[in-house]
């Protein structure tokens, strides 16, 4: 391992943890209800560093809410696809969605990009 890589890793560490806290309270407005914030979160997390240090992003934080909110949603239509084919395949389906509070209910209906806004 190169030193260059120790250090952006390092830098990467350091960025994550003054940004967690933020990140993890934004995945849990934008995350589907079916979707563990703290996973949508590492999921996004591994993306970004897939693609190079954290550092090298001229405004992370942005750039990391943006990944979640876009990864939530790719979470949301795929989940929707195998609702749909289990309720086309399924006779009898209701079709009925676990059950909410009233706010909670309110902002599962809103898409994670709407859940996002309010958040923010």
């Amino acid at each position: 391992m190169s030193m260059g890589h120790s250090v952006a890793n390092a830098s990467d560490r350091e960025l994550v943890d003054g940004l967690y806290d933020r990140l993890r309270g934004f995945a849990a407005v934008t995350a589907p209800w079916h979707v563990e914030p703290d996973d949508l979160l590492q999921e996004v997390l591994v993306r970004a560093l897939a693609q190079g240090p954290l550092s090298r992003l001229e405004n992370p934080l942005a750039y990391l809410r943006r990944s979640i909110v876009n990864l939530a949603i790719d979470h949301a239509r795929q989940h929707e696809r195998r609702r749909s084919a289990r309720s086309d395949s399924a006779l009898g389906d209701t079709g009925t969605s676990d059950q909410y509070p009233s706010d909670l209910g309110i902002l599962s209906e809103l898409s994670p990009r709407a859940r996002a806004v309010v958040y923010l």
